[in-house]
């Protein structure tokens, strides 16, 4: 692995711890979002079913006592008759409505004796309104007992509306704490990842020199050992390849030196014997030398004699 990519190594591990964690918490909060979704959708929904129950039990009894009271009036029957019949259709078409939903079906019995209440008084407008009014009164403590349910449906809903929102944040909350969490460890794990690697590198550095310094002191029997193939590692070995070329050279140097001086050596003696010869030879030059003076002499000597031979002989033919 080369220089580059041991620097690299811990921003990369970072970098897919991070989108790693980024997909589990997208995946997370997804998830999360569905099932809060669904929850508060249904508890809407609900609450849209009980709302529409509530206003329209509200029109209906607000339509019942009206109709009382027309016919309280004395309005005629068939028309008031009609009325309380409308009445109590629209009541139980509510029954459908509230039986969608299981958890509010409960409130179908009280919607029934409410109704029931409701067709009693109404068929007794014909005959007695007194009768008629009283029933009705029973029939109120009904819709104020289904409103009262009603109610309590509905603040249910939205309770677990509420719950299911604050169930959402703590999960978001704890994702989030999650995410910090790991944030953390994968920071700690990426700055303790590159202070080995750096430790690592500095290592081989420092080997590196203290090999370079030993070699600069005349030292060239160092050698770097690295079992890394990265740029140290193959810097590392071209310097071991040039101490070790450096230590060819200086012995084939010093076989040469070794050489020249036994050729210094066999040239020291061939001089000395020259010397003695050149001394013998001087002095049998010195010799020759002598006698050639001494034979000189001797000749002049006899060239004297032989003058002196020859002027005697002259001087005798001048006597004779």
């Amino acid at each position: 692995m080369s220089i580059g990519l041991k620097l690299l190594f811990s921003p990369a591990l970072m970098l897919l711890f991070m989108v790693a964690m980024g997909s589990v918490t997208y995946i997370t909060l997804d998830r999360q979002r569905d099932v809060a979704l669904a929850s508060i959708q249904t508890n809407l929904q609900r609450y849209e079913r009980l709302a529409g129950v509530e206003i329209e039990l509200g029109k209906v009894h607000a339509h019942l006592y009206r109709t009382l009271n027309l016919a309280n009036a004395g309005v005629d029957d068939k028309l008031t008759g009609s009325a309380f019949d409308a009445g109590v259709q629209k009541l139980n078409a509510l029954q459908p409505v509230i039986e969608q939903d299981p958890v509010i079906s409960e409130l179908s019995v009280s919607l029934q004796a409410y109704a029931n209440g409701v067709k009693d008084a109404t068929a007794m407008a014909s005959i007695d309104i007194t009768t008629t009014t009283m029933m009705m009164e029973d029939a109120a403590q009904h819709y104020d007992a289904l409103l009262a349910n009603v109610s309590k449906q509905l603040a249910a809903a939205l309770e677990q509306s509420n719950q299911a929102l604050a169930a959402a944040g703590k999960q978001i909350d704890s994702v989030i704490l999650d995410n910090g969490l790991l944030t953390l460890f994968a920071i700690t794990l990426s700055v303790l990842v590159s202070l080995w690697m750096g430790r690592v590198i500095r290592g081989d550095i420092g080997q590196i020199a203290k090999a370079v310094s030993r070699a600069a002191e005349g030292d060239l029997t160092a050698v770097i050992v690295s079992k890394t193939r990265d740029e140290i590692g193959c810097m590392a070995d071209q310097f071991n390849g040039f101490l070790e070329n450096q230590r060819q050279l200086i012995g084939n140097i010093d076989q040469s030196a070794a050489q020249v001086a036994t050729a210094a050596q066999q040239l020291a003696r061939v001089t000395t014997d020259n010397s003695v010869i050149v001394s013998e030879q001087q002095s049998a030059t010195e010799q020759v030398a002598t006698a050639i003076c001494q034979l000189a002499a001797t000749v002049q000597e006899v060239a004297k004699n032989a003058a002196k031979a020859a002027n005697a002989a002259t001087d005798a033919d001048s006597n004779a």
